[in-house]
């Protein structure tokens, strides 16, 4: 059991640290599709480019060997390196030019050939890129010759400075038979005999063949990469944009924005303008059970019966509450009355359809009393319950009773109407007559018209939509609500929340709709 229920703890937090990116998602995804398909198109336009590459064996230690005639070790990484970056020069482009067909000049030939030594290795690549697969090769091979050309050159001019220094030395030798002598002879005839066939100290190995696909671009794997880099990026602006939303997004974050108790979770709930008014919302049904269980509970040390039903600020869906807590507790029996003291935004005459005009400012006016001005709801027909095997429809029928005093017409100062003492009277004689009197009132943060309202009921809820109401916008209501001494807040309604914050405990009764719609 302990094992379960700390799996349970686990399970959500993880959701909470990964609530960002689902909220997210479509702004995620988003980001890496446009990403991916930019990159692909971008380097799919590119034109693309060959390399053609041959290897160059060096042999450094032979001119050295005949001119001084001691056997030298095998050349560094360091003088390798010299002889790649010697090969980059003018005079070699300028002789590599001479064997292709094409006018490029010396300068455009460097920029397309890479000369690099290979560590730990008496070799050199040389590399050419081009458009052309063809020419990419022609270039790598008349470079290389150009450069190992260019090598027996000097090499032919240092070997014929050494067979002039030697036969000076033989010279000065005289023509007496001496060791000394016969080895100086030995080594001009040595150098005399390379002179006449010098092969450089660099060898091309195999010329440069024609490549068969592009080095670049690469539009697959810069496509991957471009996602993959997109991803990163998009986390971390989701987790970014959460940390400076100034909403509140998620049923972990209501009570810590409230500082009061969350009495129940609901879906989002659609006000019903067409069909069947009188019968609550489906998705609504279970979630206002459990608040109706918690305002019994509430009652046990007090009772509770006037409930006053506000927000924030409007678009929280404080109306469509009201009508389907109304409607649930009179399924369940109980005599309930709606009073719409939202002056300014009434909208239960038309969920209702109900055809009287009359309502809560004409009675305060006295040009009504309060018996023509409520209007009651008609029943549900009685509803099935359960089926025999004979076919036989069980029903039960629903004996409460669902009243409404409408807004009536607008008055000129809807915040001096409800201040009336006739607004006092009248709650206390609807608490008298009823089981429940909701009370739907208007927001508190943009007009002050319930706040003679909150001393005078039993109970406040306050709704909020997540994803609507600002962390700020709660504090300034609380702080507000906290200014009224006699207000009793029962807690805050969270509203829109999306089937995965319910952790399951609704989701097998309805599937959650998809929110952000502003309603009442």
């Amino acid at each position: 059991m302990i094992s379960s229920v700390t799996a349970d703890f686990q399970q959500a937090d993880i959701r909470e640290q990964l609530a960002p990116l689902w909220a997210r998602k479509l702004l995620i995804a988003a980001i890496v599709v446009l990403s991916t398909i930019a990159t692909y198109a971008f380097y799919t336009s590119q034109p693309k480019v060959y390399t053609a590459s041959t290897q160059l064996f060096l042999n450094p230690s032979q001119v050295e060997t005949l001119i001084t005639g001691v056997a030298s070790a095998p050349g560094s990484d360091r003088a390798a390196g010299n002889i790649a970056e010697l090969a980059r020069t003018r005079a070699v482009a300028e002789l590599a030019a001479e064997k292709l067909p094409d006018n490029r000049t010396p300068a455009e030939i460097l920029a397309a050939v890479s000369v690099a030594a290979k560590p730990g290795s008496d070799f050199i690549l040389v590399s050419s890129n081009d458009q052309d697969p063809a020419r990419a090769a022609a270039t790598a091979n008349a470079f290389t010759d150009a450069f190992a050309r260019s090598r027996t050159q000097g090499f032919r001019s240092q070997v014929s400075e050494a067979v002039t220094q030697t036969r000076r030395q033989l010279a000065a030798l005289g023509s007496s038979s001496s060791p000394q002598r016969e080895a100086v002879k030995d080594r001009l005839a040595r150098l005399t005999g390379f002179l006449a066939a010098p092969s450089g100290d660099v060898r091309q190995l195999d010329p440069a063949a024609v490549p068969q696909a592009p080095v670049s671009p690469t539009p697959v794997r810069n496509a991957i990469f471009a996602a993959a880099i997109s991803l990163v990026l998009a986390i971390f602006a989701a987790y970014g944009l959460t940390r400076f939303d100034l909403r509140i997004r998620h049923l972990s974050d209501i009570q810590a924005a409230y500082a009061v108790p969350v009495l129940a979770a609901i879906p989002r709930l659609t006000p019903t303008r067409s069909g069947n008014p009188t019968s609550a919302d489906p998705a609504a049904q279970e979630p206002l059970r459990s608040l109706q269980t918690s305002l019994r509970l509430a009652s046990l040390d007090s009772a509770i019966k006037t409930i006053l039903v506000t927000s924030a600020v409007p678009g929280e869906g404080k109306s469509t509450l009201v009508r389907n807590l109304a409607l649930v507790q009179r399924d369940e029996g109980a005599r309930v009355v709606i009073v719409e003291a939202d002056l300014r935004r009434p909208v239960l005459r038309s969920w209702f359809k109900l055809n009287s005009n009359e309502g809560l400012t004409d009675m305060l006016a006295g040009q009504t009393t309060l018996a023509d001005a409520l209007q009651r709801v008609a029943p549900d027909p009685a509803v099935a319950v359960s089926e025999d095997k004979s076919g036989t429809v069980a029903t039960l029928a629903r004996t409460g009773e669902l009243s409404i005093l409408t807004s009536g017409p607008t008055p000129a100062n809807p915040s001096v109407v409800l201040a009336t003492e006739h607004t006092a009277q009248l709650i206390k004689d609807l608490g008298e007559s009823f089981t429940y009197v909701l009370i739907d009132a208007p927001p508190l943060l943009p007009v002050s018209d319930a706040l003679p309202l909150l001393g005078l009921v039993d109970g406040v809820i306050i709704v909020s939509r997540l994803g609507i109401t600002q962390r700020a916008a709660a504090k300034r209501l609380m702080e507000l609500l906290g200014r009224v001494p006699d207000a009793n807040i029962l807690g805050v309604v969270a509203n829109d929340v999306v089937a995965d914050e319910l952790y399951g405990t609704y989701v097998y009764a309805y599937t959650a709709p998809k929110r952000r719609r502003s309603e009442a």
